[in-house]
């Protein structure tokens, strides 16, 4: 073997000597490593953790399910944002809701009430109503048409301007919050029914007299 041979060869062994150093110095930038939290990028701030539903939302948001099974509701949005949304509250122990897609006229001496019975509804029109009663006083609780403790969902209506929606489903309403000015909750299908019916939480007023 020539003097140039073994030069060359002691070379070539550095440098590869070099190289593995250089593999073994250099971070990896796959990923983080175990027990490590990742760092998002400057453009993207860590996002804060959602906070919990409260018991009164801003507004009342209902969702019309199962709407094509009835004719009234042709074409009808699923999303019913209610322009009136209240409540009239009776000795304590009987509350009716209301949610109409339009303004329902204050009597001179009753103020604004719920409407009983069936309503006259402006064309393109839609309201639902309902009434809970209670034993005793009414407190945060979920009612239904079956009786309990609390009181029981005593009465249902779905109505639009074409006529009444009948039959709908069975309701559950939950009261999350009751106060002198409002009350909130939430409504949903009782059981697994599939006729018409409105979902979703709501906040109504409960006007002063």
């Amino acid at each position: 073997m020539t003097y140039r041979s073994v030069a060359l060869a002691s070379l070539c062994l550095l440098l590869l000597a070099c190289g593995s150093e250089a593999a073994e110095e250099t971070p990896s930038t796959s990923g983080s490593s175990a027990g490590e939290t990742p760092i998002p990028p400057a453009d993207q701030p860590p996002r804060a953790p959602a906070e919990p539903a409260g018991p009164c939302p801003a507004r009342t948001e209902l969702t019309i399910q199962n709407a094509a099974r009835s004719p009234h509701l042709d074409g009808v949005a699923a999303a019913f944002a209610p322009t009136m949304a209240f409540a009239n509250v009776t000795m304590g122990r009987s509350l009716s809701l209301a949610f109409s897609s339009y303004e329902i006229a204050r009597h001179p001496q009753f103020g604004l009430s719920v409407p009983v019975g069936v309503p006259t509804v402006p064309e393109g029109g839609m309201i639902v109503t309902m009434t809970i009663t209670s034993p005793e006083q009414l407190t945060p609780a979920e009612y239904t048409r079956v009786a309990s403790d609390a009181g029981r969902l005593a009465s249902t209506g779905f109505f639009h301007s074409r006529g009444r929606v009948n039959p709908m489903a069975d309701l559950r309403v939950t009261i999350t919050e009751l106060t002198a000015e409002h009350v909130c909750g939430e409504i949903a299908i009782d059981g697994s029914s599939n006729w018409p019916a409105p979902t979703g939480r709501f906040r109504a007023e409960i006007p002063r007299r």
